[in-house]
């Protein structure tokens, strides 16, 4: 069974919070964040480890030009 869940990020893009679902395996116990941003709308969501996703992941080949800042 898998569970869904929300986190927001400590850090920030462009001055806003980020948050992301979250889905954790049942089985594992992993916990994966589901991201849509980092591309335009219509494309597949980024799916990684949480923690990778935590410690401030952007894909190299994100269109979107993010720039995470930390929290202040």
């Amino acid at each position: 069974m898998r569970q869904l869940s929300f986190s927001r990020n400590d850090a920030y893009f462009t001055g806003w919070p980020h948050t992301t679902a979250v889905i954790h395996e049942s089985a594992s116990g992993q916990r994966y964040a589901v991201d849509s941003c980092f591309y335009d709308n219509g494309f597949p969501a980024t799916i990684v480890p949480f923690e990778v996703w935590k410690a401030g992941y952007i894909p190299a080949d994100s269109p979107t030009g993010h720039v995470r800042h930390a929290a202040r």
